[in-house]
Parts: structure tokens; C-alpha cells; sequence
């Protein structure tokens, strides 16, 4: 008898489940397509019947506890609030994400650490989700008279990398940078005002500049 759509789903889930728990309990490292057969009682050959490979594995795992994430942003912007508390709170959201699964599952922050450092599929995917929700309440600020206007792709990246900090968890975890709350705060002090300044800085070209003093 063919396996339902909805029975290939659900075996899928289920794999994915053991898996997960798996890397929280030994880390993704060390436990193998066998050790999660084993825990399901399948075989090793009948995991690879829903999964290609290892990776394939944990590329999913990380893509869920993303998807996470993503919803609680998605449900920040369609919130009531101006568009900087909105982005600020994804900030925010996104900070603290990383930050308690940190302290409270470093196994899983591992595989999600590597998967963004590795820049895996769903990590390509979940970089342009972010993008794209800076782009919408940059066009929302402005449209408000609460942005001044700007190139609104150039910002909301410009925005990424300013951030990158809090936003990116392989830097922190490899200790880079010395990132907590208070500094993603003034971070995001910082871009209010460049947001929401309303007079264009003028620059002079940088030989104007050193003959005028």
C-alpha cells in the first residue's frame, strides 16, 4: 500500500521531531541518521526515504526553530504601534530569540549558530524575510511623515548590517562582539535618529573636506 500525502508528512514531522530532540539532548554533532532510526524504531535506509541525507536533517530542524521566530515577527508588524517601536521590537525579538536559546538550549543555538554561519537555504530565506519586514516599515515611516525619505532597499540593508550583531548569533557566539540588551538599545537609539532625521547631512567630498581646515 502507497503511503498518503498526509502519512509522508506526518513521518516526516515525526523524524524531524526525534531529531531535534536528539540534538538538544547530545548535540547535532554527534548523533547520526542511526541514532535517530533507532529512537524510531525504522530503519536507517527508511529515514533516507524521507530525507537525502544528514543535512537534509538538520537543515530542516534549524528551519523549524526559525519558522519560530518568523512568526513572532510577522505577528510584530501587523501589531498597532509606529513603525520604529514595530522595528524596534522585532529587534528586540530577534535578540532575545537568540538569547534564550542560548541559556536554555545552547545544543539547538549550535545548529542554528552554524546553519547561519554555513548561510544554509533556509538561512538565505530567513535573511530576505527580515529584509523584506525593514523594507515594509521603512515604506510605512515614510509614507507616515515619521522617515524621512529614503532609498528604502539601501536602508533596510544598511539597517542588517548595522545590526548584524544582535541579529546574527554566530558572531556572538564566537564571541566577537559583547552584545547584551543595554547595547542593542543603543543600537536601535542610533537608528531612530538617522530615520527619522530630518534634515539631509550634507558631505563634502573628502578633498573639500581636509582643505577647508
Amino acid at each position: 500500500m502507497t503511503p498518503t500525502r498526509s502519512s509522508k508528512e506526518e513521518t516526516r514531522l515525526r523524524i524531524m521531531k526525534k531529531a531535534d530532540e536528539l540534538f538538544r539532548q547530545y548535540g547535532f554533532m554527534k548523533t547520526t541518521v542511526a541514532d535517530i532510526a533507532t529512537e524510531l524504531r525504522m530503519s536507517t535506509a527508511n529515514i533516507y526515504k524521507f530525507f537525502p541525507s544528514r543535512n537534509a536533517i538538520l537543515e530542516s530542524c534549524a528551519e523549524r526553530n526559525i519558522a519560530t521566530l518568523k512568526g513572532k515577527l510577522t505577528e510584530i508588524v501587523g501589531s498597532p504601534g509606529n513603525s520604529m517601536d514595530r522595528l524596534s521590537r522585532c529587534v528586540l525579538s530577534i535578540f532575545h530569540f537568540h538569547t534564550e536559546m542560548l541559556r536554555n538550549e545552547r545544543q539547538t543555538f549550535k545548529l542554528v549558530a552554524t546553519a547561519v554561519e554555513e548561510v544554509w537555504p533556509c538561512i538565505r530565506e530567513y535573511d530576505l524575510f527580515v529584509q523584506d519586514i525593514f523594507r515594509q516599515l521603512i515604506t510605512e515611516g515614510m509614507a507616515s511623515g515619521e522617515f524621512r525619505p529614503t532609498d528604502v532597499g539601501e536602508t533596510a540593508q544598511a539597517l542588517l548590517d548595522c545590526l548584524s550583531v544582535a541579529l546574527h548569533p554566530h558572531i556572538r557566539y564566537g564571541h566577537v562582539h559583547d552584545c547584551n540588551e543595554e547595547s542593542v538599545h543603543a543600537q536601535l537609539r542610533f537608528v531612530a535618529k538617522a530615520l527619522q532625521q530630518c534634515q539631509e547631512t550634507i558631505s563634502l567630498p573628502l578633498s573639500e573636506s581636509l582643505t577647508s581646515h
